[in-house]
């Protein structure tokens, strides 16, 4: 087809249809990349499309987006609607039958499906119970005087009130924050902190769930049998609170591990009052605290032909010799004196780079806590 053909057949006062048989007439001419014209069905408004288009019969009418205009749908709540304005297909226009004074604006790909909702009729009211999808667990509707914000209580936790969409709530998609997911114990409760970040993973979630799978998972026990007594504060069995304390720690975001240890000599319970954050290096360090372990003490073994013991610990990647002695109790000696030394050692080296009240507890450290003779 040549240019001028191309040209004249879109001329002011020229007319066609579109492939959906909506007729239209030229009215203002102004090149191929836009043609203005007005739909038989719409005389006063101009719209403007490009001239292939209109060749290949795709220039739709704008105010009958998809062929919605008039027609009607049913939601998911079984409320009916009928589009009065289909100019843009994203922002498709409609008026409910019960509530005929309101204009409400949904995607014209949400309503043949059904999802969409009148703001203004609450399906869920005062007395109902509903069943979530991930959890199992039953709710009742308490407060309903907002279909954006319907306060429930879980049968497990009626102290506890949260709010739902009734859209959420009507299809199943909400989940008690109370609910102990894991071991049996820990909740993630409702607040600011998320269980992911962006790299799809949180530090903070994963010392607070390892903590409470030490002290109360089964399996877990099994493999790590020293943390049987050991339990995890009330306040920190809820996730935000472990959060809240974490990232406002002053060594958050370094890396440092969890440790109940060492501030407290003894201490068997993870709480913001007896933990704290240290480096690998220190946390291996102290692991070793505490009451005779095996047929000899701390850091003291038989020498291989039985003759006589030897004293050794363990520093950061290798192993320091302490020396041969006729008896453990000489050995325990030498390694009480050298391993406390090199504890003050290591607290020297990480000053200022722990929370100071970690410091002095390492300058206090001693293998044998007169609180565990």
């Amino acid at each position: 087809m040549s240019s001028e053909t191309y040209k004249t057949i879109f001329k002011n006062g020229s007319k066609g249809q579109n492939n959906r048989g909506q007729k239209y007439t030229v009215v203002d001419y102004k090149g191929s990349d836009e043609v203005g014209l007005t739909f038989d069905s719409y005389p006063d408004l101009i719209q403007y499309h490009h001239a292939g288009s209109l060749r290949k019969g795709f220039a739709r009418n704008k105010m009958d987006s998809a062929g919605l205009l008039g027609k009607r749908f049913e939601n998911f709540h079984g409320e009916w609607a009928t589009v009065v304005n289909a100019e843009d297909y994203k922002k498709v226009v409609v008026v409910f039958d019960n509530n005929k004074d309101k204009e409400y604006i949904y995607s014209g790909g949400n309503l043949p499906r059904g999802i969409f909702r009148n703001p203004n009729s609450l399906s869920a009211k005062v007395g109902d119970r509903f069943k979530n999808n991930e959890q199992g667990i039953w709710c009742t509707v308490v407060d309903s005087t907002s279909c954006r914000a319907v306060v429930v209580i879980f049968d497990s936790h009626p102290e506890k009130p949260q709010s739902y969409t009734s859209g959420n709530l009507a299809r199943g998609y909400f989940r008690n924050a109370y609910f102990p997911s894991i071991a049996g114990k820990g909740c993630i409760g409702e607040g600011k902190y998320r269980v992911v970040d962006g790299n799809g993973s949180c530090v903070a979630y994963h010392k607070w769930a390892n903590a409470i799978i030490r002290c109360y998972c089964p399996e877990s026990l099994k493999i790590r049998p020293k943390y049987k007594d050991c339990t995890v504060s009330e306040d920190w069995l809820i996730y935000q609170n472990f959060a809240e304390w974490y990232v406002n720690h002053e060594s958050c975001g370094v890396g440092y591990e969890l440790d109940k240890d060492l501030l407290i000599k003894g201490n068997k319970v993870y709480s913001a009052e007896t933990c704290t954050l240290i480096p690998q290096e220190i946390n291996k360090l102290i692991v070793d605290s505490g009451g005779q372990k095996g047929e000899y003490p701390i850091g003291v073994s038989l020498h291989y032909d039985k003759s006589g013991f030897i004293s050794r610990f363990h520093t950061e990647g290798s192993e320091k010799y302490l020396g041969f002695y006729k008896t453990p109790e000489e050995a325990s000696v030498v390694y009480v004196l050298a391993k406390e030394a090199y504890v003050k050692e290591v607290a020297e080296k990480w000053k200022g780079k722990i929370e100071d009240k970690a410091f002095k507890a390492l300058m206090n450290w001693e293998v044998y806590p007169k609180e565990a003779i």
